[in-house]
């Protein structure tokens, strides 16, 4: 008897290592997917981080570029004001008060 229930339990115990052995390659398989999923997206991650890099890049220095055209269109007002009768004087206040509104709106809307 003692050796036919030893038997029966080493017979369950193969059972129990086959569906082990079963398992443990299905979480193999799915760990594999998620290392590639997560190479994939780490991949994804560091070509977006290096665009945005060059986009600031690009941001700065078109910002830059538009500090020092401002202060250029400044100057040049500037020297159109001396040269203008006191009547065309204030046409150029009134259209660079309307060009400020302009400006301050497009602004709004970026």
């Amino acid at each position: 008897m003692e050796s036919y229930n030893t038997k029966l339990k080493d017979k369950e115990n193969k059972k129990k290592t086959k569906k082990l052995e079963q398992a443990l390659k299905e979480a193999q398989n799915e760990l594999l997917g998620l290392k590639d999923t997560l190479e994939t997206t780490s991949r994804n991650l560091a070509e977006a981080n290096q665009k945005a890099e060059g986009l600031r890049i690009t941001l700065e220095m078109k910002t830059a570029e538009l500090e020092k055209n401002k202060v250029i269109i400044e100057k040049l007002r500037k020297q159109a004001e001396n040269l203008l009768s006191a009547d065309e004087r204030q046409l150029l206040k009134q259209r660079t008060e309307l060009l400020s509104v302009i400006e301050k709106e497009n602004t709004e809307l970026k």
